[in-house]
């Protein structure tokens, strides 16, 4: 099952969704409790904008694992794509309190605040999620909006340029390269 598991996470990466869930569907059929099986299950159904499907998997998730901070962070996301905002912030605080180093749930906090129009909580939460996962460019990817949301434009320019560092062929590398160009 562990071998099924990092086949559905390549196909997730690659972004071949119906085969990823296929497969993470056969492993949930076999052993619905595997840790990320369910959590890999909503964000599917999140990039299939069915958020009650993804709810549902990520529920799933944290009654199987509730010491992992996935389920909570699905949930998360979740309850952001269903317009449920509070929902939202409890549940991505929980998954920080599972795990106060997880960059994955400071930044998909630090996503809802910044969407809120929270600038300064999105920037110290994304200063944390940094210092825990420096070579995650979509960390810098959403640094860099914040601090361009604030008007801090050297520091925007210098994490959009880490960004593109970290994922010179990434899927915001036009946009990005668009951005320096304009805050020049």
């Amino acid at each position: 099952l562990r071998a099924r598991m990092t086949l559905g996470d390549y196909y997730y990466q690659r972004g071949d969704d119906p085969q990823a869930l296929k497969i993470f569907q056969e492993v949930h059929a076999r052993l619905p409790s595997i840790p990320k099986v369910n959590y890999y299950m909503s964000l599917l159904h999140l990039r299939a904008v069915d958020a009650k499907k993804a709810l549902e998997a990520a529920e799933e998730e944290i009654k199987y694992n509730p010491s992992s901070e996935s389920g909570y962070v699905a949930a998360g996301e979740a309850h952001l794509a269903l317009g449920d905002y509070t929902k939202a912030e409890r549940t991505f605080e929980k998954a920080i309190g599972v795990n106060t180093r997880a960059a994955a749930s400071l930044a998909a906090l630090a996503t809802m605040k910044f969407r809120q129009g929270h600038l300064e909580p999105a920037r110290e939460l994304l200063i944390r999620a940094i210092k825990e996962d420096p070579n995650d460019p979509m960390l810098h990817y959403h640094q860099g909006k914040v601090y361009k949301a604030i008007g801090q434009t050297s520091l925007a320019i210098e994490e959009f340029q880490v960004y593109l560092k970290l994922a010179p062929e990434g899927k915001h590398k036009t946009e990005v390269d668009q951005l320096i160009q304009s805050l020049k």
